[in-house]
């Protein structure tokens, strides 16, 4: 299973680690203020007509398929109206984001689950 743990708020910034089954794979960042709640969503890969490719969708019973949050390439969370960035961190900033989209595009088609948590104190 696929886990973000959130462990860094940094202005409007949420920095976060994504792991599969406890191993490390890439950083997160999302925004603070358009965040994906915590709790538990299915993952499927499919077109995204925004970034005209297949990318990682996440939603649940909450959050409708129709409505759902990518995981896409992006630097800084202005590069993002909610979804979940990934690269390496480098600050508030992530890189190698293409890389990271690929590996976590790859995991996200054979993974069905994924788990927001976090470690804020």
């Amino acid at each position: 299973m696929l886990y973000v743990i959130r462990d860094k708020v940094t202005g409007d910034a949420v920095c976060g680690r994504l792991f599969l089954d406890g191993a490390f794979i890439c950083n997160t960042l999302e925004r603070r203020d358009k965040m994906l709640p915590l709790g538990t969503y299915n993952v499927v890969v499919n077109h995204s007509p925004k970034f005209k490719r297949k990318l990682p969708l996440l939603y649940n019973d909450s959050i409708k398929a129709s409505r759902g949050f990518r995981i896409h390439v992006g630097n800084t969370i202005s590069d993002s109206s909610g979804c979940v960035l990934v690269g390496t961190a480098d600050g508030e900033r992530l890189k190698n984001s293409r890389e990271a989209e690929s590996v976590v595009t790859y995991l996200c088609k054979r993974e069905k689950f994924l788990v927001i948590a976090e470690t804020i104190d």
